[in-house]
């Protein structure tokens, strides 16, 4: 086990924004830098020479998570306990999950195994923790990119990603990017598209109104490398939320 002079060196991991340093837990060891397999299937072809090559779906990577807690009472680790749990496990669904030594990669994740502290000693507990995380990574660099010119490209070092994107126009507006056609119907004056959660909507002063039934195509989609972006109608300005991805 490693030993730290000072409390700043521990390492420790934020899940749903709320840091394991609040909690008071040493964390003695952490994966978060394995990778998902590759997303292809290699199959044998009678007379090729060579495997040919199948794409399949990305599955999620569970990465472990081990700590200690010392406290002063048996009580006091009880209670601890408890709060772990509610912490880690009280609201179901994937929340960021990122980790002291590279903090500009988040990841998608929930935790997915029973949470159960081993008392070694009198008030002194162990505990291994895993977490499912979705294969790509979103990175804390994504910044909202303003475009209010026609025919305009921005270009992606990173995977294919799902954007969010606010629209500042009226009227019928057919937005394309890279050839792929976002169709638009009877907009006032905003609307926002929400790719990752399949959403389009409109705020105003705070409050949220749906609007999928403005909306006649696919949610788009970012490329990697150059996206050409043009549009037809009355448009004044897009503001992208890429959300880029990584492996």
């Amino acid at each position: 086990m490693q030993y730290y002079t000072n409390k700043e060196e521990l390492p420790y991991f934020i899940y749903n924004g709320i840091s394991s340093a609040e909690f008071n837990l040493v964390v003695t060891k952490y994966d978060n830098l394995s990778s998902s397999e590759n997303n292809f299937n290699l199959i044998s072809v009678a007379g090729r020479n060579g495997s040919y090559l199948s794409r399949k779906e990305v599955e999620n990577i569970n990465r472990e998570v081990e700590f200690y807690i010392d406290c002063e009472t048996v009580e006091e680790m009880n209670i601890l306990s408890k709060k772990i749990k509610r912490w880690l496990q009280g609201d179901p669904g994937y929340k960021d999950l990122i980790f002291s030594d590279d903090l500009n990669t988040i990841h998608e994740a929930v935790c997915i195994n029973k949470i159960s502290i081993d008392e070694v000693i009198e008030a002194f507990g162990e505990c291994k923790l895993t977490f499912s995380c979705k294969p790509y990574t979103k990175t804390t660099f994504n910044s909202p990119i303003t475009i209010t010119e026609n025919n305009s490209k921005i270009y992606s070092e990173y995977y294919s990603s799902e954007p969010i994107i606010k629209i500042a126009g009226n009227g019928d507006i057919t937005i394309s990017i890279n050839n792929e056609n976002l169709i638009l119907k009877e907009i006032e004056n905003e609307i926002i598209v929400d790719t990752q959660n399949m959403e389009c909507y409109k705020k105003v002063n705070g409050i949220v109104t749906y609007q999928n039934d403005k909306m006649y195509s696919d949610f788009p989609i970012l490329q990697e490398g150059t996206n050409e972006i043009s549009w037809i109608g009355n448009v004044t300005r897009l503001e992208i939320t890429p959300n880029w991805l990584e492996l």
